[in-house]
């Protein structure tokens, strides 16, 4: 079956996800998540894409993205992934790959973005990696809760279109329900929104990017 050609939508913010490689983790130190921020930063600068928020944990990459140009997203990501990786292989004293196969990612409305925001940030608490969103050092939570970018998120996006951010992250008892709605729900890649924001979208696109009816094709009749 032909994989779907990514769909991407200048101008409007994206959920990325990657994950590691089976039995590899992306960041081993603490400083290995310090670098990794400053290498996307530096490439999502280089190829017009802002970050809109992030969160980072040991096998995966959570990422809020919005790319000024359709290949600024791949060629970001891209650039990033393969510095970074050479740094990790340098260090190791090895070679191969560390991001497992390509990323994920879809376009959204400002909805489901602001719904994208909350999972992103309650993902190490469902994972069991931190009692409290707040509690997470890896993720652009205390940026957003200062109002203060941090040299790889632009708050102003999220904060604009959830002023009080605080409150997205006050019910934890629900985290694993939050960041499942945004597990397997890219792996099409479509955008997910309204019906008026996927018109936009086609009409932007100047393609269908609705799924077709399943089920085998009509045959086409002879003569």
């Amino acid at each position: 079956m032909a994989r779907l050609a990514r769909i991407v939508v200048p101008g409007a913010p994206h959920f990325v996800t990657q994950r590691s490689v089976p039995r590899q983790n992306l960041f081993a130190e603490p400083g290995d998540y310090a670098l990794y921020r400053d290498l996307l930063g530096a490439c999502c600068a280089s190829h017009g894409v802002t970050c809109w928020a992030y969160c980072l944990t040991p096998k995966e990459v959570r990422l809020i993205l919005t790319p000024k140009r359709a290949e600024g997203l791949a060629r970001a990501l891209g650039e990033a992934h393969r510095r970074y990786t050479a740094f990790i292989n340098v260090r190791a004293r090895r070679a191969g790959n560390l991001f497992h196969a390509r990323f994920a990612s879809f376009a959204m409305d400002d909805p489901t973005c602001v719904e994208a925001a909350r999972a992103l940030a309650l993902a190490p608490v469902r994972a069991g990696l931190a009692k409290s969103a707040r509690e997470w050092p890896h993720s652009s939570v205390s940026a957003h809760l200062r109002k203060t970018d941090d040299g790889l998120v632009t708050v102003a996006p999220i904060l604009h279109r959830a002023a009080r951010f605080a409150d997205l992250l006050a019910a934890t008892a629900d985290a694993e329900k939050a960041v499942k709605r945004f597990e397997g729900t890219h792996a099409n890649g479509r955008p997910i929104g309204s019906t008026k924001f996927i018109e936009r979208v086609e009409k932007k696109l100047g393609r269908n990017v609705r799924p077709g009816k399943r089920g085998p094709k009509p045959k086409a009749r002879r003569g």
